[in-house]
């Protein structure tokens, strides 16, 4: 039964104070996502496992090549993930790899990606009820000659990341996201910025978004709202048939309409803005008719109310 910790305002990861009031006996694990290639507090969310004896499974999917303290993210924590599906800064269409030292763990992981065969054994003996998952090896390759050139893309993000931080920063009803002290890589999978409405004559982002498009700046909204606002989550949900929530597996049916995340809320719905990562490998010019973009709106606000 996942319960839902609320995210830290300046970096979007998830909140260790929110993670802390929402421990029981009952908690097995946190699993903080590293959003957009930005880390976690890796530190404090270690500390909490310890404290309380939790497990530690890392979300990498959107961070490839981050590192919190000089250590690359996935590692830090019991198990971490890394997906490569088609919109990520490293990619071959669809796929992931699963890291961990435990090797319990590597053999379960390896089973129920395998059809549930066990290792060592014969190719027709399965031991528990699992699919193919597996990845192709044409995929693999794919990836494979990706990194060779994938640390001269990820510099050209960075510096045109920040170089939007400088920029954007600079404008009132723009704030940028902050990098922690600790975070010694940022891979900038998602460039994201908070867009505060009451500072742009009271446009709601959607306006924002449409005039910024227009402007020729593809961009989006990112997640419309909270994980625990989707249908699987809710009682009267429209789903495909059942829920597995309420499935046997489960127990009883779970009702997750208490579920209270304010900042998470708030920046889902009303203040993130999304440029895609391609957009990081433009040029200094592009990121200049970005900037030139949102101060033509911020310009020309009174006139979008009507």
């Amino acid at each position: 039964m996942p319960i839902f910790a609320d995210i830290s305002e300046d970096t979007l990861c998830i909140s260790p104070e929110s993670i802390e009031k929402l421990i029981t006996k009952k908690t097995k694990a946190i699993m903080p996502v590293h959003i957009a290639g930005q880390p976690a507090d890796m530190d404090r969310i270690m500390e909490l496992a310890a404290k309380y004896n939790l497990k530690v499974i890392e979300d990498a999917a959107q961070a490839w090549s981050a590192k919190w303290r000089d250590k690359g993210v996935g590692v830090i924590g019991d198990i971490g993930e890394f997906s490569f599906q088609a919109s990520k800064n490293l990619n071959a269409g669809e796929g992931g790899v699963l890291l961990t030292d435990n090797a319990e763990l590597a053999e379960a992981a390896r089973s129920y990606t395998n059809c549930g065969r066990g290792k060592g054994k014969g190719w027709y003996e399965h031991y528990i009820l699992a699919g193919n998952y597996r990845m192709t090896e044409f995929q693999a390759a794919l990836l494979i000659v990706q990194l060779d050139r994938f640390e001269g893309l990820e510099e050209k993000r960075r510096e045109n990341a920040e170089y939007l931080d400088e920029k954007l920063s600079q404008i009132d009803g723009i704030k940028t996201l902050k990098t922690d002290s600790r975070v010694t890589k940022r891979p900038y999978h998602i460039y994201i910025f908070k867009y505060l409405e009451d500072k742009f004559c009271g446009i709601p982002r959607e306006l924002f978004l449409k005039a910024l498009e227009a402007e020729g700046i593809p961009c989006r909204p990112g997640y419309p709202f909270p994980l625990y606002e989707n249908p699987l989550f809710q009682k009267k949900g429209k789903g495909p048939g059942f829920c597995p929530l309420s499935c046997p597996y489960y127990g009883n049916e779970i009702d997750f309409s208490g579920a209270s995340c304010p900042v998470t809320e708030r920046i889902s719905k009303r203040e993130a803005v999304w440029l895609r990562q391609e957009m990081l490998l433009g040029t200094k010019e592009d990121m200049d008719d970005i900037v030139g973009a949102i101060k033509k709106i911020k310009e020309n606000a009174e006139g979008l109310r009507v």
